[in-house]
């Protein structure tokens, strides 16, 4: 299967899929608790970035990775890039946020992580825990481009340095019982 016969596939099917080099991947639907972390996340994100270029997107819009041929459905990403107009899916995230589910934590940080690290425009990504409050960011650092990995725990701030935006634990799990 071609991008192109999966865009076509993807607009008309009621499944989402993702596409990974020709091949297509069901994306059923999470948990109450990955939905809310989620929902968590996309706001304060888009409180703080209002007033900007920035647009944040959840749940149904796509990101390609054509380096890759791939097209996944991040839970969270934010582009800044006014270029970044296909309406279908998106090319220039500067963040992306995966809330890690049990059939997708060998996934998500490995295998999409791969892909992810092509895009020149991807400074954050954001793997978040949802049966313990802990999140991994990496980040890019300028110039050389090497990704630097730290761990938050408990009620620590995670800083977006690139969108000049932070956000709590408590944010990010607010209104959930997790230890």
């Amino acid at each position: 299967m071609t991008p192109d016969e999966y865009l076509y596939a993807e607009k008309r099917g009621e499944i989402r899929h993702e596409f990974v080099r020709g091949q297509l991947f069901d994306n059923v639907g999470g948990t109450d608790t990955h939905n809310l972390i989620s929902l968590n996340i996309a706001s304060g994100l888009r409180e703080h970035l209002r007033r900007q270029p920035c647009r944040v997107f959840m749940a149904d819009m796509k990101v390609r990775v054509a380096a890759a041929d791939v097209f996944y459905y991040p839970d969270v990403f934010v582009t800044c890039d006014s270029s970044d107009r296909e309406a279908y899916f998106k090319e220039k995230p500067c963040l992306i946020v995966e809330v890690l589910s049990e059939s997708a934590d060998g996934t998500d940080p490995r295998e999409k992580f791969l892909a992810y690290e092509l895009l020149e425009s991807l400074k954050d990504y954001l793997l978040v825990q949802q049966k313990s409050r802990e999140v991994e960011l990496f980040r890019r650092n300028s110039p050389d481009g090497a990704w630097t990995r730290s761990v938050h725990t408990g009620a620590e701030e995670v800083v977006f340095e690139s969108l000049n935006v932070s956000l709590t634990l408590s944010q990010i799990y607010e209104g959930l019982d997790l230890a």
